[in-house]
């Protein structure tokens, strides 16, 4: 019996880590992209009118997965766990996997998938850098698609708050 009541001890306390850990990474990611901006910026004038979508794009999904983490890690809820794996796979798609697919079309290359597959890989892993820039966010939200929902389902029923996204 002690066994049993030390690994449902341990799964409360991940349980309540891992909005945690998910916020940090999602920070982290945000600190990232804002110093890769800040370094590789085309214009040393500021944002120009092209820059302006991508910048808040960009930037509001990160802040968006660092506020519903926050959320989710206060107020366990179906809806901010949905919205948080919805938001790891919109990020999985703009971030890594569009590329690959949009590399396979004629006006983007036309390159054939396994080719445009190769060459993703290449210019993520480059250098040791390169890396650790890019694929570990792309294991966060690959594994952040799959696990929020296995989350919430396994909270007991009397955590999970069936409130409205706001």
């Amino acid at each position: 019996m002690t066994v049993l009541h030390t690994v449902s001890r341990m799964l409360r306390t991940m349980r309540k880590a891992v909005p945690i850990v998910s916020m940090c990474l999602w920070a982290l990611w945000l600190i990232r992209a804002l110093a890769m901006w800040l370094n590789y910026r085309p214009s040393t004038s500021g944002l120009t009118s092209q820059d302006l979508p991508w910048f808040v794009l960009t930037y509001s999904i990160q802040v968006a997965g660092i506020a519903f983490s926050f959320l989710l890690w206060k107020r366990p809820s179906r809806a901010f766990a949905l919205v948080l794996a919805l938001l790891s796979l919109f990020s999985l798609w703009k971030y890594f996997f569009g590329i690959v697919v949009l590399r396979t079309f004629s006006a983007f290359g036309g390159l054939s998938f396994s080719s445009a597959i190769g060459e993703w890989w290449h210019f993520r892993t480059v250098s040791t850098l390169d890396f650790l820039k890019e694929v570990p966010f792309a294991l966060f939200l690959l594994l952040s698609v799959f696990f929020w929902p296995i989350y919430v389902i396994r909270l007991p029923k009397d955590k999970v708050q069936a409130s409205t996204i706001l």
